[in-house]
């Protein structure tokens, strides 16, 4: 159960990083998979890659209180 939490972290890290380079211009808006084109707008898939960071961010988080709930159980 521990290495699956460490795994939604990460990756929430990574996703959070990713998203925060691709928003704040450290990679280069113009190259190819960095945007999309979505009902006539271009937008960045920076706002995608945060998105994804946020699902794993609550998914480690909803994961990481159950268990601590689950613990404090077992200890009584």
């Amino acid at each position: 159960m521990r290495l699956f939490l460490l795994v939604y972290l990460i990756f929430s890290l990574g996703w959070l990083v990713l998203a925060g380079a691709l928003l704040t211009g450290l990679v280069d808006p113009r190259t190819p998979g960095t945007s999309f084109e979505w009902d006539g707008h271009v937008i960045s898939a920076g706002w995608l890659a945060l998105m994804l960071g946020m699902y794993n961010l609550a998914r480690w988080y909803s994961r990481w209180t159950f268990s601590e709930m689950r613990r404090e159980q077992d200890n009584r």
